[in-house]
């Protein structure tokens, strides 16, 4: 993901956001994209996020449920394990 951010800042030129505020500063053209270049880099890296965000979700619901608290205090104190646990 930050080389995904890396790029969207370094291979833009600046815009002017707002008349008050002028653009003091431009990038050579051969260090940025052309505008069609960008937009489409754009949303394949928007696509690349949501499918690695499906891909995380998809592991995480194949995670087993976790026991409940009763079954796992029993489980180890039938182990002979100490329960550090304090409050």
């Amino acid at each position: 993901m930050s080389s995904s951010i890396a790029y969207l800042t370094s291979r833009s030129n600046f815009l002017q956001v707002s008349p008050e505020v002028p653009v003091t500063k431009q990038r050579n053209a051969e260090k940025y994209d052309t505008p069609e270049v960008f937009e489409e880099n754009k949303k394949e890296l928007a696509t690349d996020l949501v499918v690695k965000a499906k891909q995380i979700e998809y592991l995480i619901n194949s995670l087993p449920e976790p026991e409940a608290e009763e079954v796992q205090d029993d489980t180890r104190h039938d182990a002979g394990g100490r329960d550090d646990y304090r409050e």
